[in-house]
């Protein structure tokens, strides 16, 4: 027989066991200890603790399922340690076109870039095109029929907002873990 407990993580409720509750905690820990001497450190571990119930809720499909010391090992393992950040500083620069890019980009609506609702930007993220180029061919397509305005609000309702952090990860086809997200925050 094993101890849950009910936790509360960015907003969502889990029910987990003791032991991994334990695990958890502790990996809060560092993180907090890690990002506290840095300007935004609070806005990163917040993000990476979105992130985190993000990958939990993928995993417990109902609120009856419990989340056990595998899953934290698992989620830990996908996140990475906040020293390895550190020891990952020579990693080669990230090239969103290569072949070996295992990481797909997410077609969202980027609202930091927008100038309406950040259909073109978000488009101009996703193939690597200025967004004024996308602009252009919206206003080329509205001044020849109107369609332009029918398909941008089409784009509009369909593609999600690049709300969080990780979403905003996402967009660039890079894998959501600590490094990206603090790197994210601080630019």
């Amino acid at each position: 027989m094993e101890k849950t407990l009910t936790i509360n993580i960015s907003g969502w409720v889990f029910n987990i066991n003791e032991n991994a509750y334990e695990k958890l905690t502790q990996y809060f820990k560092k993180l907090n200890a890690h990002f506290k001497k840095e300007d935004g450190g609070d806005e990163i571990v917040a993000d990476i603790e979105a992130r985190i119930a993000e990958l939990f809720k993928e995993r417990t499909p109902d609120q009856i399922s419990v989340i056990t010391m595998e899953d934290v090992d698992d989620i830990m393992k996908i996140m990475g340690q906040p020293y390895e950040m550190e020891e990952d500083s020579s990693d080669e620069p990230f090239e969103p076109n290569s072949p070996f890019n295992k990481f797909k980009k997410q077609l969202f609506r980027d609202p930091i870039n927008a100038h309406v609702a950040g259909v073109a930007s978000g488009l101009g993220k996703y193939f690597n095109l200025d967004p004024v180029i996308i602009r252009i061919i919206f206003v080329i397509l509205v001044t020849t029929g109107g369609i332009g305005i029918l398909i941008y609000l089409g784009l509009w309702l369909l593609m999600p907002e690049a709300a969080s952090t990780s979403d905003r990860i996402r967009m660039e086809g890079k894998k959501v873990n600590v490094k990206n997200i603090e790197s994210k925050v601080k630019e």
